[in-house]
């Protein structure tokens, strides 16, 4: 199989060829209209359940534009103007969108994901199958710049599938990892729906730190449930705070080293305001508290 390829930033001008973002004007009135269609007799509402799996085909609408708005989990959406059905470039859904009619279009995911959908009541729909399937790309670690990289033994960890199902559910974090500078006793960690533990790609969650510090956290890459076998297994994941203001990026990589004892690997990318963020220094000792804590876990 062919790759898809990787998902790009939504912006208005990027999506121009294709259709319209939908923004409200954030100094305008409360109630805004966004997007008309003119030629549209009569719409419907739609609900769109997505899950993971390869992209066969492509479809259009000449007599309907379509708006998508994300739900839940990570949507993207795979477009391709009408005379090129095969040049497909996909686009994170994580604002509302209008394709326009004869665009060629399919929401896509990596894990499981929710999409709201509004077009004409009549729909004609044009469908082409790609001549090979299209799969999602594994990220590529090369382009990342990591801030911090940590690796520390586990030697009290039983095995690399332990360490990351221990690693991958996210709400049990409090339960071994002790009181730090950066993560103090008033973290708590929420999933949000349909998202469950070990988490998975495309899953999301909140971690919330004390009344007002919330980072909304998805799953890129999550190595599957936890088999048992010491193979190298892979948690990585985004988070946003401060409408953005802040970005992280933090990889979790759990393997067995050359003689035989359980390794973790911390590597983390933090972009904000300079006055914001964190010496490196503070970084590297948050993730060995983690690893120092996480390997005390499994003496119990």
């Amino acid at each position: 199989m062919s790759e898809l390829p990787p998902p790009e930033p939504l912006s208005a001008e990027a999506f121009a060829a294709y259709g319209t973002v939908l923004r409200r004007d954030p100094i305008g009135e409360p109630f805004q209209e966004v997007h008309t269609d003119t030629a549209s007799r009569g719409w419907r509402v739609a609900l769109l359940e997505v899950s993971a799996g390869p992209l066969r085909r492509v479809h259009r609408h000449p007599d309907s534009e379509e708006c998508f708005a994300p739900l839940h989990g990570s949507p993207c959406i795979a477009v391709a103007e009408p005379d090129t059905p095969t040049a497909i470039r996909v686009f994170r859904l994580d604002e509302p969108v209008c394709v326009r009619r004869n665009v060629w279009h399919e929401v896509v995911a990596a894990g499981a994901a929710g999409v709201f959908i509004a077009e004409n009541a009549v729909v004609t729909g044009e469908p082409i199958h790609l001549d090979a399937p299209l799969t999602w790309a594994a990220p590529r670690q090369a382009d990342v710049e990591w801030t911090v990289t940590v690796t520390e033994p586990l030697p009290d960890c039983p095995s690399v599938a332990a360490g990351w199902r221990r690693i991958a559910t996210q709400t049990t974090w409090g339960e071994w990892r002790s009181a730090s500078s950066m993560r103090g006793k008033d973290v708590t960690t929420s999933l949000v729906p349909p998202a469950t533990e070990p988490l998975q790609v495309g899953d999301e969650y909140v971690v919330k730190v004390g009344r007002a510090l919330r980072i909304r956290c998805r799953v890129l890459e999550s190595s599957g449930r936890a088999t048992g076998e010491d193979v190298e297994m892979v948690f990585d994941a985004t988070g946003v705070a401060l409408g953005g203001v802040v970005r992280a990026r933090f990889r979790f990589t759990v393997f067995r080293g050359g003689d035989g004892t359980v390794m973790a690997r911390a590597q983390e990318r933090i972009t904000t305001l300079p006055f914001l963020a964190p010496p490196k220094e503070t970084l590297e000792r948050e993730h060995r508290h983690t690893f120092r804590d996480l390997n005390a876990s499994f003496r119990a």
